[in-house]
Order: structure tokens, then sequence, then C-alpha cells
């Protein structure tokens, strides 16, 4: 393992000119660090910089009191009870995950040096700065009133996997994969190993490095699909129907999120999962599969017939068909998973009583009620533009770009009449700056 740099301490300059600095510790463990919000700490560490100070690389940094508090965990404004028992700390961790060929923010010394005008390097550290906000204004909220969720105090924790760290996460998720993540050429198809694999070993919330926040997402506050996989299209042909919007209960926890682009396919930028959930073990193992050349001999009939619109034929890695390996096994993954499967993940998860008899005998689908989706469409598209959806926000400048028009600077992630996300930040590939 190629030692991290030392006396690293980005400094980012906020929209409101706000100025904060970031000490990037190591901890030992893949590659992950803390960050702690603590007035006097980051007053040191920006004293430390103006002199010209050394900052050993072996701190860490937490998120202090806005770590106690996840805006994440579903029903964040009452607790959950199991059998009377208040739930401790939330169904999906604090847990903010990128992954890139070398960590952006603590590389080391054999990588590009820390650069802090860099596109990706300068988005990652907004999202997290975001939601380091975010998860203070509710820490306030609850302080304000008296609702103190959880006695467990989770720290929020920034993963950010090189390939080296991934190598090591994925030796704990499916060993197998490692010779395939080796010899992978495809960076993009690394990272979708990667990813599934620290989702399923720890949980939490992944973000692709040029992912732009526009609003961190609050995941319990999104509507329940109505059917398994939706698109962006119906979705916005819904979005003015609220008799038609299934509006979660508090048996409905959140344990799986993600995006479904305009191709109505799995759009991994963000991804969101409670640790050891079925959908990423099955992802696992369909990947393994699409590597070996054997996901017609283990994928179910009716997930075959359902993933046909995003294959005629049944991809592997020889004959990709134009589509990634994440995408493809996540969305079988998502669609092999029973439904019984999930309750049992949530029942679990609840520790034991938390699901009603009359909710365990509705035969209701289960699955839409512990998942949610996020949609991906341009601000562009007549389906946006004709009902004056999304106004409050603004196009991005950008020039056109050589891998096609544009446009991808426009494209957005939505809920509901809320977008979360533009899907790409400006200056990263395919969103060019103007100029």
């Amino acid at each position: 393992m190629r030692r991290r740099q030392e006396n690293t301490t980005p400094i980012l300059v906020l929209n409101d000119g706000a100025v904060s600095g970031y000490d990037i510790g190591e901890e030992k463990k893949f590659g992950s660090i803390r960050l702690r919000n603590s007035i006097l700490l980051l007053g040191l560490v920006q004293l430390f910089f103006l002199l010209g100070v050394l900052i050993s690389s072996d701190k860490i940094y937490q998120f202090g009191r806005a770590s106690l508090v996840m805006e994440h965990e579903p029903f964040h404004n009452s607790a959950i009870h199991s059998s009377n028992k208040l739930r401790q700390g939330p169904i999906i961790p604090r847990r903010l995950i990128f992954t890139y060929k070398y960590n952006l923010i603590n590389p080391s010394e054999d990588d590009p040096p820390f650069d802090p005008k860099n596109p990706l390097t300068a988005n990652v550290l907004n999202t997290i700065e975001k939601y380091k906000q975010n998860w203070k204004r509710i820490d306030d909220l609850d302080d304000a009133n008296n609702n103190h969720r959880s006695a467990a105090k989770n720290e929020a924790v920034v993963s950010f996997l090189s390939n080296e760290d991934c190598v090591e996460i994925i030796k704990r998720a499916e060993p197998k994969l490692i010779r395939h993540f080796s010899r992978e050429k495809r960076g993009d198809f690394k990272a979708d190993i990667c990813r599934i694999a620290e989702l399923y070993i720890h949980g939490g919330y992944y973000f692709d490095a040029d992912i732009s926040v526009v609003d961190p997402v609050n995941l319990d506050k999104l509507p329940i699909q109505r059917v398994e996989i939706s698109d962006p299209f119906t979705e916005l042909s819904h979005i003015d129907q609220s008799s038609e919007i299934a509006i979660p209960s508090e048996d409905d926890i959140v344990t799986f999120a993600t995006v479904i682009n305009v191709q109505g396919v799995f759009f991994q930028a963000f991804l969101a999962a409670a640790p050891n959930h079925p959908i990423m073990k099955t992802a696992l193992q369909y990947m393994l599969a699409y590597y070996e050349g054997k996901l017609q001999d283990i994928l179910p009939r009716d997930t075959l017939l359902s993933l046909a619109k995003y294959s005629e034929t049944i991809p592997s890695r020889k004959r990709p068909q134009g589509i990634g390996v994440g995408p493809y096994t996540l969305a079988a993954a998502y669609l092999a998973t029973s439904h019984v499967e999930w309750e049992d993940f949530a029942r679990k998860l609840l520790r034991e009583g938390a699901l009603s008899s009359d909710n365990a005998s509705s035969g209701r689908k289960k699955k839409m009620h512990y998942s949610r989706f996020l949609y991906e469409v341009s601000l562009t598209s007549k389906h946006v533009t004709e009902r004056e959806l999304f106004q409050d926000v603004p196009l991005q400048s950008h020039k056109k770009s050589k891998y096609g028009d544009g446009d991808w600077c426009n494209f957005i992630c939505f809920g509901g009449r809320k977008v979360y996300f533009y899907a790409r930040v400006v200056g990263s590939r395919g969103c060019p700056k103007a100029g």
C-alpha cells in the first residue's frame, strides 16, 4: 500500500464565500477518513496552514455533533419502535463513499498532488460539506424539539476508495472478483465492482466524483414507486396526480436507493444501501457470472424477460452490449430478489415486531416499500419545459463535448418536484467548462 501524503490541508471555498479547512488523514481501513467539526480544531488547522506548520497525516476529522444525526435516517422526526424499544442508529449508515483510481482528497505520494481547483476534487469536497451542513441543521432541529432519537453515537465517515483500497474491500465481499477487478481496464467497470463491495460490507451513500449535489436527499421523504422499475417520463406524467402517490408509513423503512435514467436503466452515480443487503449480495454474484460469461445460466427467467429492455441479448464482459457491468447486474439483482427477502431483511433490521400483522398479511409488494428511486431527465426536455418544472434549478453553462452534445451538464436527478443532483459537474467528462 502506498503511503498517503503528509501535510495535506485542503481548503474548500463554498458558494457563499465561507471557507472550511480539512486536515485529511488516513484511517487505516480502506482509505476511510473522518471529519471532526470542532470550532477549536478548525481554527487550529487554519492557523497551522497559515503559519506553514506541517500537519501530521495520522490525524482524523469527525463531523462532531452533526455526525450524531443523519437526515437519511427514516422518519427523523419520530422514533421507530420495535416491541416498545427505541431503534438505535440509522438503518443506512452515515458513510459518504467515493471511488476513483486514486484518492483525490488525500492522494498518496506517488499520485498527483492534491488540487482544490480540480473539478472532481472540488466537487467531492462540496458534497461532503453540503451533507455536513445538512446534518448539523437536522441536529439543531432535533435539539430544539428535544427529540433525541437515538442513544447510538455513530460518527459520519467519508470513505474514498482508490484502486488499492478497492482490492481490500473486494477481498471481504467476493474474493473471486479480485482477478477480474485487477485485469479490468475500464475505470467505470472497476468502480461498478468496488462500490457494490463497499456497500455490501459497510453500507452507506455512494456518489460518483462527478455527480453534483443540488440538495442533500432525504430518502424517507421520497414517494413509494408504483411498480418495480419505472422510468423518468412515467414519473413526470404522474407528478401532479397526488392521489396516485404512495406515502411511506412507519413500516416502510428505506434500505436501498438509486437513480433510474432516461433509458429506464439503473444510473449508479448515486447509490444507498444498508450493510449486508440481499440485493448487494446478489449483485456481487451476478457480476462474477458476468465476467465468467455465465449470467444466462443463473438469471431467473422472469428477470431475463424484465431485462429485455436493457439488452436483447444477455451481456458479458466479452460482449458488453454497451451496458456497464454494474447497471445490468444491479437491476437484475433488484428484480431477482423476492419481496419475501426484502421483508425478512427489514424485519431483521428492525429487530422483531416492527412490521404490523396487517402489513404482513396485506400482500402488497414490499420491495417497493423498502426502496426509493430518483429519476434522471434533462432540464431542456419537453417533458420538463412543457410542465414548467424545476424552474428554480438553473441551466449550467458549458461548451459542446466530444462525448455528445454537451447537454449532459443539464441532466438532473429528481424525486417528486424536487431536484437533488446535476448528473455531471461542470468541468468533468461530458460537461466541459465554457470558455
